[in-house]
């Protein structure tokens, strides 16, 4: 095998294409961004949970800390802007990925380079490599030049020359252009993509691009005898030390300015994009009949906890509670053949179901209960909702600090959706005040402040364009919440 040989200033080290490393950088930055904007989800409800629950009192198994500006995506706390950060740089992780998947695909690198063959799949060989691995037992010598050499050197420090192949006892530390051999495809392959991020490092910081038509193999380097690059001068110091550090600056600054960029109209309605993709993603896979789990009555979580509104005030709503609800009247109308105007005694005598779900708040928090209501596809048909209508409007009682009252909304998909009910019982009594009474919405496909409390109106719209400041919500206007909260 030819060796490669020393060139003006040191070893000539080729680095990934450009094309390449513009992928792995798009990669960091998303990752990075998801990770900021997670610690300020993080801070809306700090606590792990094992299991099912996760309200209450639920013992938790890790409690997180509260992380400071400095360290989050945008710097103040802002959940709804912080999930909109969250939502845009994850499809823009998942288009990286499918766009090396195909161009992998497309040039044999997925067959050439990641596929692995039967051996090195099988049990014995992954478990005697997670035994080498974890005692630091690298191959040397011949062994070594069964892997490849893409394993950088800022993870791992042991080297062996190529040369030393015939002579195992002959082996050593190696600089420039040959790489590690230590890790097996198995356990390698997927750090690699990861630690793709970086450059590699010449012997004395020679760093050039790959020419075209050159071919890097284990053990050497096959140049072009064209090619006429040159290493670079010895700087004197370590490039890689020098990269992390501009690496490092680069992200606080990045942190700095996400603030700054957040608050551009323009930007911010490229982040909403996100949201607009996750809807149409679960809409194409999920259908308007998937399911949300149902659990046993053992499950249950001991208490239901209230969040927002716990006392609508006003004099009309304190009349209605002292008469226990007995005039109240839920109303149907805007695209509808016939509207309605049902008393809650009627409504209650209505076929009707139960089902035992959880509730997720976008905070974090999560409890199981029981629901009993009538299916909100029954009321819509009944007042023969027009297929003009691509939205369902839900007006409630409580007034919000601004003075404007809760408004609400979901698509047809939902609202035709079985388990999407108006409810009036939980565990099995009525709806007490803080939960709602005497009608409150549950759409069980979506977070908790889709579920309006306190309903007494159900307006079919064609659009969400005239409902509140054009939302679709009262916090998606107000706090600027994602209108469609689909788990």
């Amino acid at each position: 095998m030819d060796q490669e040989k020393p060139v003006e200033g040191g070893a000539l080290v080729y680095r990934h294409r450009l094309s390449t490393r513009i992928w792995h950088w798009v990669n960091a930055v998303a990752i990075f961004v998801m990770l900021m904007s997670g610690l300020t989800i993080s801070n809306a409800h700090p606590h792990l949970y094992w299991g099912v629950y996760g309200a209450n009192f639920d013992h938790a198994w890790l409690n997180l800390p509260t992380f400071p500006g400095w360290v989050t995506i945008p710097s103040g706390y802002d959940l709804a802007f912080a999930r909109e950060w969250h939502l845009a740089f994850a499809w823009v992780l998942a288009f990286g990925l499918l766009a090396f998947l195909i161009a992998s695909l497309w040039n044999r690198h997925v067959q050439r380079d990641l596929t692995l063959s039967r051996a090195e799949v099988a049990p014995s060989h992954l478990w005697a490599d997670i035994k080498d691995h974890a005692r630091l037992k690298f191959p040397t010598g011949a062994a070594a030049l069964r892997y490849k050499c893409a394993a950088k050197d800022q993870l791992y420090r042991r080297r062996v020359r190529p040369d030393s192949a015939a002579d195992p006892d002959r082996a050593q530390p190696v600089t420039g252009v040959q790489r590690d051999r230590l890790l097996s495809r198995s356990v390698r392959r997927p750090l690699d993509r990861t630690l793709d991020t970086f450059p590699l490092r010449g012997r004395d910081r020679g760093i050039h691009r790959r020419p075209s038509g050159a071919r890097r193999t284990c053990g050497s380097v096959q140049r072009n005898p064209l090619d006429g690059h040159r290493a670079l001068p010895d700087s004197g110091g370590n490039l890689m030390i020098t990269r992390r550090a501009l690496v490092g600056g680069g992200l606080a600054l990045g942190l700095a300015g996400c603030d700054r960029v957040g608050n551009n109209a323009a930007f911010q309605s490229l982040l909403k994009q996100g949201e607009h993709g996750n809807y149409a993603l679960q809409r194409l896979l999920q259908g308007g009949g998937a399911l949300a789990r149902e659990y046993a009555p053992n499950q249950r979580s001991p208490i239901f906890r209230s969040n927002g509104t716990s006392h609508p005030g006003g004099d009309d709503y304190a009349r209605h509670m002292a008469a226990q609800f007995a005039d109240w009247t839920l109303v149907i109308d805007g695209f509808v053949a016939r509207p309605q105007a049902l008393p809650l005694a009627a409504l209650r005598a209505l076929p009707h179901k139960s089902q035992i779900t959880r509730h997720d708040c976008v905070e974090g928090w999560s409890a199981i209960a029981k629901w009993t209501g009538t299916p909100l596809k029954l009321l819509l048909d009944g007042a023969g909702i027009s297929p003009r209508a691509n939205y369902v409007v839900f007006h409630c009682a409580d007034a919000m600090g601004d003075g404007s009252m809760y408004y609400e909304s979901i698509d047809r998909a939902d609202a035709a959706h079985p388990q999407t009910i108006l409810a009036w019982a939980l565990n099995d009594k009525f709806l007490p005040v803080q939960n709602g009474a005497p009608l409150r919405l549950r759409v069980e496909r979506q977070l908790g402040y889709k579920h309006a409390k306190y309903v007494q109106r159900i307006e079919a719209v064609e659009s969400l364009a005239h409902i509140g400041g054009g939302g679709g919500g009262y916090w998606e206007d107000v706090a600027g919440y994602q209108w469609y909260a689909g788990i």
